[in-house]
């Protein structure tokens, strides 16, 4: 929203006139009605934005006027009074930067969408040494080569990765750069090229470790990540990022192979024509170049978690400890999520599959159904779900949203078990204010779930076989996830609550 767009919501809420605003800022009425309809901007080093904020908080003299305010700045009421004011939430608001939205769930959709069709085993064609051209590196063991311009570059990163591929002991893999990606996005045949060797250095049984630049825009980052998709789908990346927003000046790349090769490269701002890029395989300048990129490691955070199926143990634990977070939520797959069953439900369905039922994942289960009851108490907690083919059900087609047993096996859903856990969401609609639920259209191809927490962070997963999982807790994607999350609702045209219940007790008659 800009500026404008937020004082007008604020006005409407509060059923504030120009005037009245006017006399409390000490402004003319016909300046506020130009901020009001965007033909001025908001003046630097002025205090009247501060003195609208503290003129809201006053005039907000009905509870449902707060509730609006905070909602439509996202913003949770748990908060207000223990961390700000409501006057410095809504200062803070009219200030902060303007966002593209349109922009955002545009990149937020390519990302999800990518994260859903991609496979998770490394494709027999890429594990094939056949299918990739032997690259003759023309570089001694304890030397060194320069190579100049964007195509220099590609040529290095390829040198890079044939050593990595021919060297018979796999190890860690070291990516570093905030210098344009034109190298390798601008030609789409190096790109696969690229591709073909990167997966070829996983097959090997090498581990990647690559730390992304957050000061990039968020649609870079997320075109940035789409582009590193298909290689986090075997669960061997580890990303990360540095916290802290550079000025992007002076710019860098390092790519390390242990005890192998390393490639530096530095720029200013988007200059590549002319600048050179050196593939260095002396051990000992190796060596240097993995204690600098460790000791820049050592300041970043893990910008997601990555597992599949064989490390579902490490997952769970990491899941265990988002659903614990209390915050506001809202989650998105194919059907009905399992927070929503009731206790007794939950333990039913598993003793009639696993011979009676495994008391610790019974309890496990159970205790994620508590987890978000107790969380409705002081946050809202909204679902966006999906109402399937009743022939789906009646089939025994229908997913439940457990996770599979050891061998694999999937459980899905009789008539009678999903009736009763739609008579759940109901009783929890109409038991619980802060649940909601948004009823939208079946869609096609839909293998992604999504749940996120504000502030906290988001859980995607690819419910396709084989299942992928990812655990993101950095600020800006989780923004951006919740922001999308909050578009697609407003999309939804089912989501009044009585009518959403109507819907439901018709759907299981």
């Amino acid at each position: 929203m800009t500026f404008s767009e937020k004082l007008d919501c604020l006005m409407n809420i509060t059923k504030t006139t120009n005037s009245s605003l006017a006399l409390y800022t000490s402004l003319d009425p016909s300046y506020i009605s130009r901020l009001r309809n965007g033909k001025r901007k908001p003046a630097k080093n002025e205090d009247y934005v501060e003195k609208m904020a503290v003129y809201f908080e006053k005039n907000c003299r009905e509870r449902h006027q707060i509730v609006s305010i905070m909602d439509v700045m996202g913003a949770d009421m748990s908060s207000v009074n223990e961390n700000l004011s409501i006057s410095k939430y809504i200062y803070q608001w009219l200030l902060s930067e303007e966002v593209d939205y349109k922009s955002q769930n545009e990149s937020v959709e390519g990302f999800l969408g990518g994260f859903s069709k991609f496979k998770a085993n490394i494709p027999d064609n890429l594990k094939s040494t056949k299918n990739i051209d032997r690259y003759e590196v023309d570089v001694s063991e304890n030397s060194y080569k320069a190579y100049y311009g964007s195509v220099g570059k590609r040529d290095a990163a390829i040198a890079f990765l044939s050593l990595v591929i021919n060297k018979k002991k796999p190890g860690n893999i070291l990516f570093y750069s905030d210098e344009s990606m034109d190298w390798m996005t601008d030609d789409p045949r190096f790109t696969k090229k690229w591709a073909m060797y990167m997966m070829q250095a996983i097959s090997k049984g090498n581990k990647i470790k690559i730390i992304h630049t957050i000061s990039r825009n968020l649609d870079e980052m997320l075109s940035a990540i789409g582009k590193w998709m298909p290689l986090y789908m075997t669960g061997s990346i580890e990303p990360y990022y540095y916290p802290k927003k550079r000025d992007g000046v002076f710019k860098r790349t390092l790519f390390v192979a242990e005890n192998t090769a390393a490639v530096t490269s530095s720029s200013v701002f988007n200059a590549q024509n002319d600048t050179a890029s050196f593939l260095f395989t002396d051990k000992k300048t190796v060596a240097s170049f993995e204690n600098e990129f460790e000791d820049y490691l050592r300041l970043c955070k893990p910008l997601m978690k990555i597992f599949t199926q064989n490390h579902r143990s490490n997952y769970e634990s990491i899941f265990r400890e988002f659903e614990m977070e209390q915050a506001n939520t809202i989650m998105k797959s194919g059907s009905l999520s399992l927070s929503s069953m009731s206790p007794e439900l939950i333990r039913n369905v598993l003793e009639r599959r696993m011979d009676g039922g495994n008391e610790e994942i019974v309890r496990f289960y159970q205790g994620r159904i508590e987890n978000m009851r107790a969380s409705l108490e002081n946050h809202r907690v909204m679902e966006i779900l999906n109402l399937p083919d009743k022939e789906t059900i009646e089939k025994g087609e229908l997913r439940i949203a457990i996770n599979e047993n050891e061998s694999g096996e999937a459980y899905f859903y009789t008539w009678e078990e999903f009736r009763e856990h739609v008579l759940n969401v109901i009783f929890l609609l109409k038991n619980y204010k802060n649940y909601k639920v948004c009823l939208s259209k079946q869609e096609e191809n839909d293998d992604s779930a999504i749940y996120v927490k504000e502030y906290v962070g988001a859980i995607i997963i690819k419910t396709s076989t084989p299942k992928v999982y990812f655990a993101i807790n950095e600020d800006n994607m989780t923004g951006a996830i919740w922001d999308y999350l909050i578009n697609r609702t407003r999309e939804v045209k089912l989501k009044d609550k009585n009518g959403v219940i109507e819907r439901l007790e018709d759907y299981i008659k």
